[in-house]
């Protein structure tokens, strides 16, 4: 019997991920017997302010609990089933099966460099023979959001009239700049790559990044919690009366107060204000791990292997040792985006 599993603490935004030590209670979670109880005793365990947990077994109905405080320090309540939570960089793998499932429509290929699929945008020319499956599997070595300036960014974000123009100005300001120096052999593996694909499907459909994810994702898989918008803004996390961002410090987990920023608007499609409820998160898993069973319900087989696959021997350094990229078979591969 193989359980299909998700799992989220509310507790994220760790700038000391190296000070949580696992409790010395952890072999009795063994034998539990009610979810709810689980959930509350590693919370407790953990000291941490909420625990949201749910799982899955073939043949039987998803079951989740949650527990502890919206806030550690405040009023706000106790977490309820369908608040939302981050899923940070699990928000790549909803990018990924996006355009996955454009490529099983045939709007592009995993093989379909930059210069193509984005013509408009002038580029160094190191950038034009990167295909979308290497942006997908972090095989681009772009460079990353703090090679902007402060100033750079506030004037991208003054002249943008909404969340794709913001993404176009940044993917047009990133593909102006040399490439960081690597040594041979070396990668990096930066959330541009996420953010370049994200505006490519905006670009080739004319959609924008929440309505496809929307569309192709959410709706398929009736996340009906999906959420793409910065934190602390209405509704999200961080929002008044909504789940509050903990940081783990020196003594214990205290809420984290972030300002809203477009930052997470250019950075959405690299998971920056994703959030859905546990239940909806693994809905996700469910779906994914179901395809890769060869249930496959919105994605090809194929692709949902594909989709979420992060490394693979068959996908080159574009900037390896000079070399150019190697191209990867592809079952729909059209040499221009439609």
């Amino acid at each position: 019997m193989l359980p299909l599993v998700a799992l989220l603490t509310l507790s994220g935004f760790h700038p000391q991920p190296g000070s949580f030590q696992a409790a010395p209670q952890a072999q009795k979670y063994a034998d539990w017997k009610a979810i709810d109880d689980l959930a509350e005793a590693i919370r407790k365990d953990y000291k941490l302010p909420a625990l949201a947990i749910a799982y899955q077994k073939i043949g039987e109905k998803p079951s989740a609990a949650v527990a502890g405080l919206r806030s550690s320090q405040n009023n706000s309540g106790p977490v309820e089933d369908d608040d939302r939570l981050l899923v940070c960089q699990i928000g790549q793998s909803m990018t990924a099966t996006m355009i996955a499932h454009l490529i099983d429509e045939q709007k592009f290929g995993w093989n379909t460099t930059l210069a193509q699929a984005l013509p408009e945008i002038p580029m160094l020319d190191v950038y034009k023979s990167i295909t979308i499956e290497q942006l997908l599997r972090h095989k681009a070595e772009l460079p990353q959001i703090d090679r902007f300036s402060q100033d750079q960014l506030k004037a991208m974000i003054a002249k943008a009239k909404n969340a794709t123009a913001l993404r176009k100005a940044y993917v047009t300001a990133l593909l102006s700049m040399e490439p960081a120096p690597l040594a041979e052999g070396q990668t990096v593996s930066t959330n541009s790559e996420y953010v370049i694909v994200g505006y490519i499907a905006e670009a080739v459909i004319h959609q924008s990044f929440d309505s496809l994810m929307q569309r192709h994702v959410f709706n398929p898989m009736k996340m009906s919690t999906a959420l793409i918008s910065p934190v602390g803004s209405m509704g999200q996390v961080g929002g008044n009366n909504e789940v509050v961002p903990h940081v783990l410090g020196d003594f214990g987990y205290a809420p984290y107060v972030m300002p809203v920023t477009d930052i997470d608007s250019i950075m959405a499609p690299a998971g920056a204000g994703v959030s859905c409820s546990i239940s909806d998160l693994l809905k996700f898993a469910v779906f994914h791990l179901k395809g890769i069973q060869g249930d496959a319900q919105i994605l090809s087989p194929a692709s949902y292997k594909r989709a979420i696959k992060r490394q693979s021997d068959g996908a080159s350094n574009p900037r390896q040792a000079g070399r150019s990229p190697k191209r990867l078979p592809a079952p729909m591969e059209p040499s221009t985006p439609k």
